[in-house]
């Protein structure tokens, strides 16, 4: 069976203020998804065509992201 890689994004951009003691609490609290809605600065809609690409694997060394390096992109729930 064929495998293809499905590269799509998300459609929105989102900007929200944290308040933090520091740098390391902010990524702790923006790890963990928290965040304030009447703290939300702003909430772009991305305008493409298509938020997507498909295309034919034909390269049997695709590397999967580990779980470690998935861990950045919880707060977007992927």
């Amino acid at each position: 069976m064929k495998q293809f890689i499905v590269m799509q994004s998300i459609d929105v951009s989102m900007c929200y203020l944290i308040e933090a003691e520091d740098l390391k609490q902010a990524e702790v609290m923006m790890e963990n998804r928290f965040y304030d809605r009447s703290k939300i600065v702003s909430i772009d809609v991305l305008s493409w065509d298509k938020p997507w690409d498909l295309m034919e694997c034909t390269n049997d060394s695709i590397k999967i992201m580990s779980e470690e390096e998935l861990k950045q992109w919880e707060i977007l729930g992927l």
